[in-house]
């Protein structure tokens, strides 16, 4: 599977030598650091699950004042794929990333991730399907296919037609999130180039 997707991940730019990159902390803490903030993330970890709403990433952000910068992002990256619905907490969380450093944003990326997202393009196109006042949302994809899928979705379907935007991205301008066995692309404000019409759902 771990193969699979990151050839996925690079097929838009060509064969490139994973055997070259290192196992470097991106965010060169000291050792004592790291582990204040791993104990910090897993206690507001545990927390955050008594929020058994869908909007989860709310009570994830509130602990902005609690924990360091990079614990916060780590925090982020491990209770994204539990947060089912971002559009109560998507104008803080481009507040929190406008504000975040390479490493910070890394910090949101497990390991696996961090290969997929540096095997990316320094530049390429993202899809997102949708209806009409999502367009801008943080969730992309990296094919048509893939994103065209989503509005019809039982818990997202609605009676009227979906749109499908396409967005040019940098690289360093985005995160990659593994969602099953599909790759996710979070873009903070994403640059939308086309938006095209898809046929309604139909019983």
């Amino acid at each position: 599977m771990k193969s699979a997707l990151i050839r996925a991940a690079t097929q838009l730019k060509g064969d490139i030598d994973l055997s070259e990159q290192t196992d470097d902390d991106p965010i060169g803490l000291r050792n004592e650091d790291k582990a204040d903030d791993e104990r910090s993330i897993k206690r507001a970890a545990r927390r955050c699950l008594a929020d058994k709403t869908n909007h989860r990433m709310r009570s994830v952000l509130a602990f902005s004042d609690d924990l360091s910068r990079r614990a916060l992002f780590s925090l982020m990256g491990r209770q994204w794929n539990t947060c089912l619905d971002l559009s109560l907490s998507t104008t803080q969380l481009r507040e929190v990333a406008e504000m975040a450093t390479p490493a910070e944003l890394e910090a949101m990326m497990t390991e696996e991730e961090r290969e997929l997202w540096n095997g990316l393009p320094e530049e390429f196109s993202a899809y997102r399907a949708c209806y009409r006042p999502d367009v801008f949302g943080l969730r992309w994809s990296l094919g048509r296919t893939i994103a065209s899928k989503y509005p019809f979705l039982p818990h997202l379907r609605q009676e009227r037609s979906p749109l499908l935007a396409e967005a040019r991205v940098r690289r360093a301008d985005c995160v990659l999130k593994l969602q099953a066995d599909e790759i996710e692309i979070v873009i903070w404000s994403p640059k939308v180039a086309s938006v095209e019409q898809l046929p309604p759902f139909t019983h």
